[in-house]
Parts: structure tokens; sequence; C-alpha cells
């Protein structure tokens, strides 16, 4: 696992690592910390890091630019933004947007979201041990077979029962919608009656009826424990 440091105040970047450090010892957990000075940096990194403290705030490419490019492209980059400031713009919200700290009161609210986001980020099952479940969509049932829709446009078929595929997926908080749809709730846009509308996909999924209820407060708990709006 991966994190990265942006901020342009070096006194700044060095005290955000010192309490990262500190977590990730508390929680014995193998990680590396690199820390740049500029949202620029960061956008060119050929592989993003699994995490991101980053300051709203740069002179070059600042943080609201650098959550647009990562979700332009359909990166997995979870953020923490801290800032000077008490309120945030609007701009700064979005699917990977896990949080904001105020910069005054980092000593506090990082190690807290920092623990809660980790523990996000580490809820992943590899299928196949080549399909991370972070970059799946949704899967759809095909008589024997499975065939998993991906973030990056393309489809794999493996050969597995939904039933299989759920129990592996409990883990990564995927929710079955249907007799032969299992979603993946991160990717949700919206949930209306009978259908789920998922980000990336071409066409809605259905939900079963006898199956709604449950749908709804299971993707409700999702957002509660990823602090995210429903």
């Amino acid at each position: 696992m991966q994190i990265a440091i942006c901020d342009d105040s070096e006194k700044d970047r060095e005290k955000i690592k010192e309490i990262c450090e500190q977590v990730i010892q508390n929680n014995e957990m193998k990680c590396e910390i690199i820390c740049c000075s500029d949202g620029a940096d960061i956008l060119k990194f050929k592989r993003k890091p699994d995490l991101l403290i980053l300051d709203i705030e740069m002179p070059m490419v600042n943080g609201i630019e650098v959550k647009n490019q990562l979700q332009l492209y359909n990166e997995q980059t979870y953020i923490i933004y801290v800032s000077s400031h008490d309120e945030m713009s609007l701009e700064a919200f979005g699917l990977h947007v896990y949080g904001f700290i105020v910069k005054d009161k980092v000593d506090v609210q990082l190690p807290v979201m920092l623990t809660s986001v980790l523990e996000v980020i580490q809820c992943f099952v590899m299928l196949e041990d080549r399909i991370n479940s972070k970059s799946i969509i949704y899967i759809q049932a095909e008589s024997v077979y499975c065939r998993i829709y991906l973030v990056n446009g393309t489809s794999e078929l493996i050969r597995s029962s939904m039933k299989e595929l759920e129990q592996k997926l409990i883990k990564a908080c995927f929710i079955r919608v249907h007799r032969s749809f299992i979603i993946n709730p991160k990717w949700v846009s919206k949930i209306d009656d009978g259908e789920v509308i998922l980000k990336g996909a071409k066409k809605p999924v259905p939900i079963s009826k006898r199956m709604h209820a449950k749908v709804k407060k299971q993707y409700r708990a999702y957002c509660e424990k990823n602090a995210r709006y429903c």
C-alpha cells in the first residue's frame, strides 16, 4: 500500500508524515509513504497512490484539479483533503473523496480518519488471482459462467456460480441485487424503483422486487461506513 502526502508546506508535510507513520505502526501495517509539494507531481506518477492526503491550495496544480484528473481516468486513489479553511467548496467533493481535515486540527482529526480509510482500502478481494474487486462495477450471471464488468470498459468471463462470488465478495461489501446480478456499491450513482444506476455501466442493473428493501438497507449501511452520501 502507498500513501502520498501532497502539500506545498514542508512543515505541514513532515507533520502529516509523522502522524501517518504512527498510525501505520499502531496498526502493524506495511505501507510506503511518499511526499511531494504540488499536485503536478502526483499526476506524473505512473502508479497512483492508494491514498492521497492532499492540500487544496497549491501554486501550480491545486487539489481540486488533481481530484478531477484522477476521476477522469477512473483512478482508485482515495483522497483526504487538508485545508486552512473550515468550509469546503462543493468542487472538492467526489467519488473517492473520503473526508476533509482542517490544518490546525490535524493532530486530532487525521489519526481517526486515516485509520478508518485504511480499513476501507484494505477491503478488497482478488478473483482468480488477477481481478481486483476494486476494479469491478458489477457481475452478471451467464449460465455456468459469470461476466465481470470492469471500470476500464472491458469484461471478463469466469467459471463460477453467483453464490460462490457473493460469498467471496462479502469482505469487499458487494451487494446481491438480483438472482443474476451483484454490484459494487462504490460505483452506485442512484437507486431507483427496480434498478440501480452505476457509474461506468452502459445500462442500469435490475433489482429484484423481493430484494429491493434489503438492497437499500445494505447500501445505506455501506454509505454510513464509508462516509458517503446516499
